[in-house]
């Protein structure tokens, strides 16, 4: 087994919490809307999910003097109001752009305005009202964008990158002529295009026209960067005895992504996960539940019990927004298993202990 550092065990505990089991509210039953002033979007979302809400739209704002930036400072229902249960809430969030995309219908050109490195690993440009789709992965570009730097893509054939006012080097730079990747421009009759990161829509931006070349456009919007207001924990947790299994999230202010890290199931027969499977909506079957299965939220966690257990407890104390529930033999977690991490090694939790508490955490 690869073992955890003790320097990350004592990072760990210092972030557990402990959380109130979610509120049962049915779809459409008024529910009342928690004030959210002051939290940062994992915790609202997580205050939300409680009594049956979902987090919306991140609606950023200028950055008003005396104001704390990337914590909400405004929702779309005022807090003690009554919204359905099942409806999303939006919020403000104070926020100054720290990307600039500047392109015409040949190129585009993604700048980081700050001095923090922006991970770029679940940012995707897509067209949004297009007549062909066409989608661009940032992380081709690379896992990071540099602080002040830029990155490019071009859709004709070019020897190397242009300058561009600003940028104070070209981090990476492409060129396809793969219409499909064309994500920024009109030839997929498209009129605009968005950028989204994990399930966030960062921004909208007008898509180019063949006349920018004479003018060409810029759309800014902020992204998370490395080590400042970051939000995304750097570990997944496991909490488990022979009965339960439990991916748990307990950070204090921080999502916790599992649909991006792969499970090996090491049971002599893999049915029904495979012998390779990761944690979202598919597997749970529950594309309806106002939290995200794919990521999250602190306190919150996913539940694999055994179909005998003598109770539905989780293992440790937290809110379960997703129960998946196993025979016996589908116990994938009574035999080690292996967590495959974001640097491609696979990394082996033990096996569950009878009636003992088995923790396993790690990077993701």
């Amino acid at each position: 087994m690869q073992r955890v550092e003790p320097w990350f065990w004592v990072w760990i505990l210092a972030l557990v919490m402990v959380a109130a089991s979610p509120a049962g509210a049915q779809d459409g039953e008024p529910v009342v809307v928690p004030d959210l002033t002051g939290l940062n979007v994992p915790q609202a979302a997580a205050a939300l999910n409680r009594v049956g809400l979902a987090i919306g739209s991140e609606n950023p704002v200028a950055v008003a003097e005396g104001v704390t930036p990337n914590l909400i400072s405004g929702q779309s229902v005022a807090p003690g109001q009554t919204a359905p249960a099942g409806s999303a809430i939006g919020v403000d969030i104070p926020r100054n752009a720290n990307v600039r995309l500047f392109y015409d219908d040949n190129d585009i050109t993604m700048m980081n305005l700050r001095n923090q490195n922006i991970p770029l690993g679940e940012v995707i440009f897509e067209v949004v009202d297009g007549t062909q789709a066409a989608s661009f992965e940032a992380r081709a570009w690379a896992d990071q964008l540099r602080g002040r730097r830029c990155t490019q893509l071009w859709s004709v054939s070019r020897g190397e990158p242009k300058d561009v006012q600003g940028c104070r080097s070209i981090q990476r730079w492409q060129t396809t002529n793969n219409p499909a990747r064309h994500f920024w421009t009109t030839s997929s009759g498209a009129r605009t295009f968005r950028v989204v990161q994990g399930e966030t829509e960062r921004a909208l931006c007008q898509a180019a026209t063949p006349s920018a070349a004479n003018s060409p456009l810029s759309c800014e919007f902020y992204l998370p960067s490395v080590g400042a207001g970051n939000d995304v924990t750097a570990y997944i947790y496991f909490a488990y005895n022979d009965n339960k299994l439990a991916v748990l999230n307990n950070s204090a202010d921080q999502w916790m992504p599992v649909n991006t890290t792969p499970i090996a199931n090491a049971l002599a027969d893999p049915a029904p996960f495979g012998r390779e499977f990761r944690l979202n909506r598919a597997l749970f079957g529950r594309p309806d539940i106002v939290a995200n299965i794919n990521r999250l939220a602190p306190g919150q966690c996913l539940l694999f019990i055994n179909s005998a257990a003598p109770d539905t407890e989780p293992p440790q104390p937290c809110d379960v927004i997703a129960t998946y529930t196993v025979e016996p033999t589908q116990r994938w977690w009574t035999a080690n298993f292996e967590v495959l991490t974001t640097d491609n090694r696979r990394r082996t939790c033990n096996a569950a202990t009878p009636d003992k508490l088995t923790l396993c955490i790690m990077a993701r």
